[in-house]
């Protein structure tokens, strides 16, 4: 199966609770009317699941975007382009730029700026580096341009957040 679709939450649980029910009934002895009940159920969860799987260019369109977001986030210590993205994928930026909106409702651009704040968040929380490492980690240009950033983004300075959010263990300093 080179195109597959994995589809979450489908209650199917009452179809495969008949079919178990009608197996057991006839573990003894087969017969051909249970088999075309059997049949039947089996057809209802295929239609189910058929009906929430999208269009052949749909799931295109979202394994595309869905490899995009990956790529920009396994990349945040990076400073890529939408120019590097573009010669990734061997897509022309307006290209990429339509699928990952299409997806994501955001450009790639700001949702790497999201994910690098989204991180460097968690490495406020976490840890005790310093806000100029965090912006280097997280390729900012200058740690003026990522605590300007980061304050843009969450509402508060990063040194601020570290403070309200700090899990790190500061007894012995």
């Amino acid at each position: 199966m080179t195109d597959s679709v994995i589809i979450k939450q489908i209650d199917v649980y009452n179809e495969l609770k008949q079919i178990i029910d009608i197996l057991k009934s006839t573990a003894a002895e087969s017969k051909k009317e249970d088999f075309n009940k059997i049949a039947s159920i089996i057809l209802a969860l295929i239609q189910k699941v058929s009906e929430l799987i999208p269009s052949h260019e749909t799931a295109r369109e979202y394994s595309e975007a869905e490899q995009i977001k990956n790529y920009i986030e396994h990349n945040l210590d990076m400073n890529i382009s939408l120019d590097d993205i573009s010669n990734y994928f061997f897509k022309s930026k307006a290209q990429i730029i339509r699928i990952f909106k299409k997806q994501y409702k955001t450009t790639p651009f700001h949702y790497a700026l999201h994910s690098k704040i989204r991180a460097a968040m968690h490495i406020l929380t976490y840890t005790d580096l310093s806000v100029e490492n965090i912006s280097y980690m997280l390729a900012f240009c200058s740690s003026k341009h990522f605590s300007k950033t980061f304050r843009q983004i969450s509402g508060v300075s990063p040194s601020e957040y570290r403070k309200t959010n700090s899990k790190t263990d500061n007894t012995d300093k």
